[in-house]
């Protein structure tokens, strides 16, 4: 039910099972939920704060009183954490990252600035911002040097990534370009103020920008944060306005697990069914998940089994061709099997590294990727008759 507002919930249930219930009482059960979960929400903090790459965003929400604050997410590959702040000031952010000693991947939002960890700026939002501006400006000539440079130097780089994936051994080598163009851009007497302005960004973010070229596994981009931020965008759109800061607070304790519990193929439900309170639950819950697929076997013995055949890894599968990398053009052999759109299972696969090369791919090639970490594979599907 979610994206309901509480009266509706109580109306549905009311009509479709004859449960009769005030509508406060869903939300002292939420509260009760948020309290039952609070250290688990902890953890997920914890958890996430000793991660290697973590990915950080923004979105602002209005409460009850008609004042606007603001909500925050940390996210990973594998878990989120949504935050409430009553304003935009990022001050906080400096006791509560102070414990994180990886790469931290945002936008060009100056409250970041100020915190002491590596960072990458994510470069779709440059790219967008350097888009928007050349369209309103199509004879800015000396802007349109500036991005014809830029996507110049970020094809190339894209370019190796689909080749060998966000490996620092072949990531380093596009230093030397990576420098001689922010030096060129920085050499230029510039008139247009547009122009200057992303000169500036440059002299300022520029080396930020491509920390990713030094570490093995850090996109370039701030995708993780802003899929999570979507998923509290679907909630806002019902409740914008009608929440007050303890009630939002709740809302995104409980938020962060079911969120988490979605990125780990955990079944929210069963999970909060379970009665298990504790991180390493959840990832025991999802490593049960991925056997149980694995096996085709459900938790009910006199159950008929009837899996579905796509929950399954492709070597039950005779069309699939499987390749491994532990081949050194496997990437390669990868995507001649995409061009000729055949299903593809990839073994001893490492999603820290290559989850962001897949993705590219498939929405290259137009066929579906599906990554499992714990396993250590991935595969390729295209729907029949395509």
């Amino acid at each position: 039910m979610r994206g309901l507002q509480l009266d509706r919930i109580r109306k549905s249930l009311n009509d479709l099972f004859g449960i009769s219930f005030q509508t406060a009482y869903p939300c002292r059960f939420r509260r009760s939920l948020s309290f039952e979960y609070h250290d688990l929400y902890n953890e997920l903090l914890q958890h996430i704060l000793a991660s290697p790459v973590l990915f950080i965003d923004e979105t602002p929400v209005h409460l009850s009183n008609k004042k606007k604050a603001y909500v925050w997410v940390l996210a990973t590959l594998d878990a989120a954490f949504f935050l409430y702040r009553p304003n935009r000031e990022g001050d906080f952010l400096t006791e509560l990252l102070r414990p994180f000693e990886g790469v931290l991947v945002s936008d060009f939002y100056a409250a970041y600035d100020a915190l002491r960890c590596r960072q990458q700026k994510c470069l779709v939002h440059f790219v967008r911002d350097i888009d928007d501006d050349l369209l309103k400006n199509p004879l800015d000539v000396e802007l349109k040097t500036i991005a014809q440079g830029f996507g110049t130097l970020l094809r190339t780089i894209i370019e190796s990534v689909d080749r060998f994936g966000l490996k620092k051994r072949h990531l380093q080598k596009q230093k030397k370009t990576v420098n001689r163009f922010l030096s060129s851009v920085q050499a230029r007497k510039l008139t247009s103020e547009l122009a200057t302005s992303y000169q500036q960004r440059l002299e300022k973010s520029g080396v930020k920008m491509f920390t990713f070229l030094e570490h093995d596994g850090v996109p370039w981009n701030n995708n993780y944060a802003e899929h999570a931020i979507k998923r509290f965008a679907k909630y806002r759109r019902v409740f914008d306005g009608l929440v007050t800061e303890d009630s939002l607070t709740e809302a995104l304790i409980l938020g962060s697990i079911l969120n988490t519990c979605e990125f780990n193929n955990v079944n929210a439900l069963k999970f909060l069914l379970s009665g298990k309170k504790s991180l390493d639950a959840l990832v025991k819950s999802a490593k049960a998940r991925g056997k149980l697929r694995a096996t085709g076997v459900t938790g009910f013995q006199n159950e008929e089994v009837r899996p579905d055949p796509s929950e399954f890894p492709l070597r039950n599968q005779a069309k699939a061709t499987r390749v491994s990398c532990t081949d050194p053009d496997w990437k390669d052999r990868c995507r001649d099997h995409l061009k000729s759109r055949q299903d593809i299972e990839i073994a001893d696969f490492s999603a820290d590294t290559d989850r962001e090369w897949c993705g590219y791919q498939a929405a290259r090639y137009g066929a579906k990727c599906t990554i499992r970490k714990q396993r250590r594979w991935a595969r390729f599907t295209f729907a029949q008759g395509c």
